[in-house]
C-alpha cells in the first residue's frame, strides 16, 4: 500500500515541486536533472500507474534490456 501511496503522490501535479526536491535532496541530483526526469517520466511517458502495476511499455522495456544483456 505505501507504495501505491507513493506512486499516487508522485504523479499528483500539486506534488511535482516535492517529488523534484526529494530528488534533489537525496539522490543528489542537480534541481535541472530532477526537473528533467520528473517531466519525462512524469508528465510525458506517464511511466507510473496510480496502481503500481507495471505498464505493458514497462514490461516490454525490461524484456528488450534482459534480452541484450551478456551472460
Amino acid at each position: 500500500m505505501a507504495m501505491i501511496k507513493a506512486v499516487r503522490f508522485i504523479n499528483d501535479p500539486r506534488n511535482k515541486a516535492a517529488a523534484v526536491d526529494s530528488m534533489v535532496k537525496h539522490h543528489k541530483i542537480s534541481r535541472k536533472y530532477s526537473e528533467l526526469a520528473y517531466k519525462m517520466v512524469v508528465e510525458d511517458l506517464k511511466e507510473m500507474r496510480n496502481d503500481a502495476a507495471p505498464s505493458m511499455k514497462g514490461i516490454e522495456t525490461v524484456i528488450i534490456w534482459k534480452s541484450k544483456e551478456r551472460p
